[in-house]
């Protein structure tokens, strides 16, 4: 009797997820979820689609991949029904294409009939048969910039994937299911657009191919056809910490993303998903949702929960994911997947560094270069980007003096003429009290204390001092808003205690990667900050980062 119970349960989730006018009795496996990674997120995935999930979801989201990536997910719902999903996505010379596969199926299946025992009516076992739903997915996505040829278009990727479908039932007993099986293909459209960096939004039509197209499900009983359920799904995610984010804050990264679902018929609700995937450190993440789904009795909300874990280029991902009130139907989704690394972007025949990369192509502009910061070097492009831009300049024979210190009066100023250099107008009064009106910087460091990422409650600045490197720091992570704890439980370097003034400056800006070019254990904060120091830290902060970013097409 559970069997039969998983069988209908299993037909009545998918059918009534994406409630629609045409009723339907075949099944879309994919409307289940596909990935531990999405359904630990309350199925939040339309938007974010950065993964090989993204086959099944949003088949925009391969457009861009760098490298073969392969994808698993194992599950058994309500203890019954097997649930495994397989994928593979590879890049091409013009965009990507996966390969996808989904199966959800109830083995042993008892068959009963009634029989008179004794003018008695009992039921009596006289057979069996094996439930099986299968989806094969073929998906391909393409930039949209390089398919039309437009820059305009250069954040805009385009997906969409052919959908296979064969499911039935099978019987031990000759005739007694027939023409309970059938098949039939359909057709997923998605988009994917990137507004920012820490902003994006993707859109899906799932199951549009009309039905004079094939889009299609025939039993083979009578010859009999339906037409596979269609919705509409558009999302978007927001990065809210992290390197790419709206703020960052170390090592950590927080993701927030949304999806509003609709079945496209007027009597169907609109179903909401929202997920959070929280990164404390790189090899960890941390999920949480809630998932929306049509039901008999309404809309019912689902917790999810999930973590993942990332080593060697392999992913391994567990989701927990509630069905109703009944802890019975809580479902555990396990997600083993495998991406090969991201191509480099140096230049062939050009040394590399492990701090940075160095000579990306294509440039809209001629790099500056200077005989004392060669092209090997672990602050080459730090260097050169930033003095074409005019951050940093050379001295008069034509040398950089990547070794030489830095004065807190040019630190300051190195990034407020970069940023707010119309702000910056003449004083009339001293800024410090060793820093007269006439001071060559006295614009720069009044207009730095008024944006705050200069100490006010000095008397002194000493303008003329040598910048420490921590003091450098302190500053970096200010003029970036890197968001800090108020506590540091672990030493970001030998020679910084917990207690020391910066620490908690110094550990967000290491776990931002401002500090990437120290390999030693050792900080030395007060060691004066070098002029090759200052362009790499500055190069990492969120202002530099996007004016560098703008020299390269």
């Amino acid at each position: 009797m559970k069997k039969i119970l998983a069988a209908l349960f299993l037909c009545a989730f998918i059918s009534v997820s994406i409630p629609c006018a045409r009723a339907s009795s075949m099944s879309d496996p994919s409307r289940i979820g596909v990935g531990a990674r999405p359904l630990s997120m309350g199925r939040a995935y339309t938007g974010l689609a950065d993964d090989i999930s993204s086959i099944f979801l949003n088949p925009s989201g391969i457009a861009s991949m760098e490298g073969l990536s392969l994808t698993s997910m194992r599950a058994t719902l309500i203890n019954e029904i097997n649930y495994t999903v397989l994928g593979a996505a590879v890049p091409l010379p013009l965009g990507s294409a996966g390969l996808g596969y989904i199966n959800s199926s109830i083995p042993s299946i008892p068959l009963t009939r009634w029989v008179d025992n004794s003018g008695v009516l009992r039921p009596e076992v006289y057979g069996s048969s094996d439930y099986s739903s299968n989806l094969f997915l073929v998906s391909y996505a393409v930039p949209a910039e390089k398919l039309l040829r437009q820059e305009r278009l250069k954040n805009l990727d385009l997906g969409a994937t052919l959908k296979l479908f064969s499911q039935g039932f099978s019987s031990s007993v000759s005739g007694t299911m027939d023409g309970s099986s059938g098949s039939g293909m359909d057709l997923d459209l998605g988009i994917k657009y990137r507004f920012q960096k820490w902003l994006s939004a993707g859109a899906v039509l799932n199951n549009i191919l009309p039905a004079g197209m094939g889009g299609r499900f025939v039993w083979a009983k009578n010859n009999t056809q339906e037409e596979i359920p269609a919705a509409f799904k558009l999302g978007a995610a927001l990065r809210l910490l992290g390197q790419d984010g709206l703020r960052r804050t170390g090592s950590h990264e927080l993701l927030l993303a949304l999806d509003a679902e609709k079945g496209l018929s007027s009597g169907g609700p609109m179903l909401v998903h929202a997920g959070l995937e929280w990164k404390p450190a790189e090899p960890l993440a941390i999920r949480a949702g809630l998932d929306q789904q049509s039901s008999g009795a309404g809309i019912e909300t689902n917790f999810t929960c999930g973590i993942g874990i990332k080593a060697l280029n392999f992913t391994f991902d567990y989701a927990y994911h509630q069905y109703g009130d009944l802890t019975e139907n809580t479902t555990h989704y396990f997600s083993i997947g495998y991406s090969m690394p991201k191509r480099s972007h140096k230049a062939p025949g050009v040394g590399t560094s492990e701090q940075c990369s160095v000579d990306r192509f294509p440039l809209k502009v001629k790099l500056k270069e200077f005989p004392d910061v060669p092209k090997d070097s672990w602050a080459s492009e730090p260097v050169r980007c930033l003095a074409t831009l005019g951050v940093l300049l050379g001295y008069a024979d034509g040398t950089f003096g990547p070794d030489k210190p830095v004065s807190k009066a040019e630190f300051v100023s190195m990034i407020v003429r970069s940023k707010w250099g119309e702000e910056a107008k003449p004083v009339s009064a001293e800024v410090y009290v060793d820093v007269p009106a006439d001071h060559w910087a006295s614009r720069y460091i009044a207009l730095a204390s008024k944006k705050g990422i200069i100490s006010k409650e000095t008397k002194n600045f000493y303008p003329d001092k040598q910048i420490t490197r921590a003091e450098a720091v302190v500053i970096a992570v200010k003029f970036s808003n890197l968001i800090y704890f108020p506590m540091v439980f672990v030493k970001p370097y030998e020679d910084v205690p917990q207690g020391y003034w910066a620490a908690r400056q110094i550990a967000a800006a290491k776990g931002g990667g401002y500090l990437s070019f120290i390999k030693e254990q050792k900080f030395e904060p007060d060691k004066p900050l070098t002029r090759a120091e200052a362009a790499f830290i500055l190069s990492k902060t969120d202002f530099f980062e996007e004016e560098i970013e703008g020299l390269f097409q």
